[in-house]
């Protein structure tokens, strides 16, 4: 199997996506109360249980604890990888391109013919720190939150919403209940196969339709802008970006702040409470 360069920076990332993502676990695992990394292997990966039995991570490993005791040590990474790698080393008897990925991991991606690419590699490479990895999709998860949300209420709004406004303050208080951000109407279906409803753009248009503002003159609002564009960038290591972890907990609390506007607007506008 012939690499090119800009594939190997490709499969490359691939491959460092799966080790923070390893790191991740385990550290995670490490920070329970109690843990049992087969039984979790049974449920969440059951194909790396043959790997997990033929490794034999022996007694310098604890493959479960009950309490956060100290002594506890960072080993569910490490087993976790030699799981994958006996996995990985397995599958190549009967999978051509499982072989070609093992061996293509077990090298560097550097070649003395491709020095001239080096410049660049900078530029294309997503090798995320595990603090990066988690930061970074961290502030992803929150944004699909926050859009989460708009859409439940659009959902709600093409069920109970008025347009234009009808300015009744002494009108009952609707309370809509969590299955109707599953509940169909026509207004939602044909927001659905428009596709209004999966850009931004679309879904604050619908918003205004129903006199709610989903684009206020603040900071916080300026600032999920900016991470919104940014996101693309995010979800692809053309660049990779780095946010410290403060960075995280504004653009948390921004989001927060947009939830409330949103559901302060539904209340005073169209006297639905969320």
């Amino acid at each position: 199997m012939i690499y090119g360069y800009v594939q190997q920076l490709t499969i490359r990332n691939l491959y460092y996506v799966r080790e923070q993502t390893v790191s991740a676990l385990g550290m995670i695992f490490r920070s329970m109360k109690s843990f049992d990394i087969k039984a979790w292997l049974e449920d969440s990966a059951p194909t790396l249980l043959p790997s997990f039995t033929s490794c034999d991570p022996g007694r310098d490993y604890y493959l479960t604890h009950e309490s956060q005791d100290a002594s506890v040590v960072d080993n569910y990474t490490a087993i976790l990888n030699m799981c994958l790698s006996a996995y990985e080393g397995s599958s190549v008897q009967h999978d051509d391109e499982m072989r070609n990925y093992h061996n293509f991991m077990s090298r560097s991606t550097f070649r003395p013919d491709n020095i001239r690419n080096e410049d660049y590699k900078s530029e294309m490479y997503g090798e995320w720190n595990v603090e990066d990895f988690i930061l970074t999709g961290g502030i992803m998860h929150t944004i699909c939150s926050l859009e989460e949300f708009e859409r439940g209420l659009i959902r709600i709004l093409c069920l109970y919403g008025s347009q234009p406004k009808v300015e009744d303050p002494s009108r009952k208080i609707l309370h809509p209940n969590l299955k109707d951000f599953r509940r169909n109407s026509p207004e939602w279906e044909e927001a659905e196969n428009s596709k209004r409803i999966y850009s931004i753009s679309g879904r604050h248009a619908m918003l205004a339709s129903y006199s709610i503002n989903a684009e206020p003159d603040t900071e916080w609002n300026n600032r999920l802008w900016s991470i919104r564009t940014d996101r693309n960038t995010i979800a692809r290591p053309v660049n990779t970006l780095r946010y410290p972890f403060q960075f995280f907990l504004q653009i948390h609390y921004d989001a927060y702040r947009a939830v409330q506007h949103l559901a302060n607007e539904a209340l005073t506008i169209q006297r639905i409470s969320l």
